[in-house]
């Protein structure tokens, strides 16, 4: 094996011996008295979301840490670019396990956002705002977990339920006026 590889192999072993004992879900889940309790007040017409007081989490110098495991990596080589985003990625994961409110309130928006997906098909301001939503939702998956998903991204995805064809029409009007109406 390479000197780069074998590099690579002790910082991807240095950053497993960081994250291994960090488990995000379990972290964030209601005990089970509470889901049990939250689904039963939720069946008797009590619609209200528990009072969760989650553990005080530091991760700061695991982030740190995990800082310099990726400015050690060379995103021009495949392993060192894999670390490296997964270093960035263990970065994330550990700053909204530092502020779990944060990271409730943007777990039930993406909720309320995939749910909420048949509002589109009402149409007119329904639609618009539904999709500048799903947009904003893409754009934070590429900002918070560096995961780009392209087709939703350039707004292809959302043409149908934006008026796309009004901006150019616009323009063009704006210019025949300009000229005369030649």
């Amino acid at each position: 094996m390479d000197e780069e590889l074998t590099r690579y192999r002790a910082l991807d072993a240095e950053l497993v011996s960081l994250v291994k004992d960090i488990k995000m879900l379990s972290t964030l889940s209601w005990p089970k008295r509470m889901q049990d309790q939250f689904l039963a007040d939720w069946r008797a017409g009590r619609h209200q979301l528990p009072q969760v007081e989650y553990k005080k989490f530091n991760y700061a110098d695991r982030r740190h840490a995990l800082k310099n495991i990726a400015h050690q990596c060379d995103a021009a080589h495949p392993v060192g670019n894999y670390l490296q985003r997964t270093a960035h990625s263990w970065q994330v994961a550990t700053l909204l396990l530092d502020h779990p409110r944060v990271l409730g309130a943007l777990a039930w928006s993406t909720l309320v956002l995939e749910l909420g997906a048949p509002v589109a098909l009402l149409g007119g301001w329904w639609a618009r705002a539904w999709a500048v939503s799903a947009w904003g939702f893409h754009l934070g998956v590429v900002l918070l977990m560096a995961i780009v998903f392209p087709y939703p991204l350039v707004g292809v995805a959302y043409a149908p339920l934006l008026a796309v064809e009004r901006p150019p029409q616009r323009v063009l009007a704006w210019w025949r006026r300009r000229r005369g109406g030649r």
